[in-house]
């Protein structure tokens, strides 16, 4: 393949696959401001915080594929060039990284009730954040894409291996927790089940874009081509996260909006593998007996004859 199409070609797949994943992004957005979840307030925020970095890094690689194509159309030159895109680029990615691998050692937390895994993921998550800020720094001050990728490609290589650990962690984590929630009904072990193919599904996507761009960076490294997947990575992050969040209504007993209920004693004992009622929200928040908002899986506790498995 000739040095444009591993330079300036991988940067256009790269992008054009970010913003189809930017839509996705923006369509579950959308489905869960809609969706009538009963979250608190700084979840919702939360959302809206991620959505807003996902759509800033998206209008940065458009302005640097615009100017390579357009502006300095006829100049390959400007291809090993330095500008405001590349780095603000990175550093979105990075942000976006951290803030939704932190809300998942969040949801571990509340699920397990312990902090060291959660801990581990959030100090892993703060030194991501470290390298791929001063990643982008460098790259900001470095005299040519050449040079920085001779001087500093470790950092980016470094982030991602540490995102890796921490995907890893994340999954195992919350396998490993819901594997414990596992009642005797049939009905709970088929949520738990699909809640922990689910938690495996998203893991692995992630972490195996991660790894596809940590061999490109370190096979490759005098082209872009990790680079372009270092774009569509960023989308899955908040991809991973809206999906999880949406998926909820999936476990309810309601419409499409997400408009679930319990069933009562009566309607639960009608049925031998509806003996556990499900009840989902985010609205509340103890510690003991009662529902956790942002969990996967939730303690199960009577009320009356009833068992009601709070899921999120």
């Amino acid at each position: 393949m000739s040095v444009l199409g591993l330079t300036l070609g991988a940067l256009e797949v790269g992008v054009l696959c970010s913003s189809v994943l930017y839509g996705v992004a923006t369509t579950q957005a959308f489905l869960y401001a809609r969706g009538r979840f009963k979250d608190p307030i700084w979840l919702q925020i939360f959302v809206g915080f991620v959505w807003i970095l996902e759509t800033a890094h998206t209008v940065f690689i458009w302005s640097d594929i615009y100017s390579l194509t357009v502006i300095n159309y006829g100049n390959p030159e400007t291809i090993n060039g330095t500008s405001w895109s590349p780095f603000a680029s990175i550093l979105f990615t990075s942000l976006l990284g951290t803030t939704v691998q932190s809300f998942f050692g969040y949801r571990v937390w509340m699920l397990s009730e312990r902090l060291i895994i959660p801990l581990i993921i959030w100090l892993g998550s703060i030194f991501r954040l470290g390298f791929g800020s001063a990643a982008a720094i460098r790259f900001l001050q470095a005299k040519s894409l050449t040079a920085y990728l001779e001087r500093d490609q470790w950092m980016v290589t470094t982030a991602l291996v540490i995102s890796t650990v921490i995907d890893i962690i994340n999954t195992s984590a919350l396998c490993v927790y819901l594997r414990r929630r596992r009642s005797t009904f049939k009905s709970t072990q088929r949520i738990v089940d699909k809640l922990m193919m689910y938690s495996i599904e998203t893991g692995l996507i992630c972490s195996a874009c991660t790894l596809t761009t940590v061999i490109c960076s370190l096979a490759m490294p005098d082209n872009l081509v990790y680079f372009g997947m270092l774009m569509i990575y960023a989308k899955l992050f908040s991809n991973s996260l809206l999906t999880s969040l949406n998926a909820r209504r999936v476990f309810r007993h309601g419409g499409p909006n997400g408009e679930g209920h319990v069933l009562s004693s009566e309607q639960a004992s009608s049925h031998e593998d509806s003996a556990v009622a499900l009840e989902v929200s985010f609205g509340r928040s103890n510690h003991s007996n009662t529902i956790h908002p942002d969990l996967s899986l939730s303690q199960s506790f009577d009320i009356g004859t009833t068992k009601v498995l709070s899921l999120a």
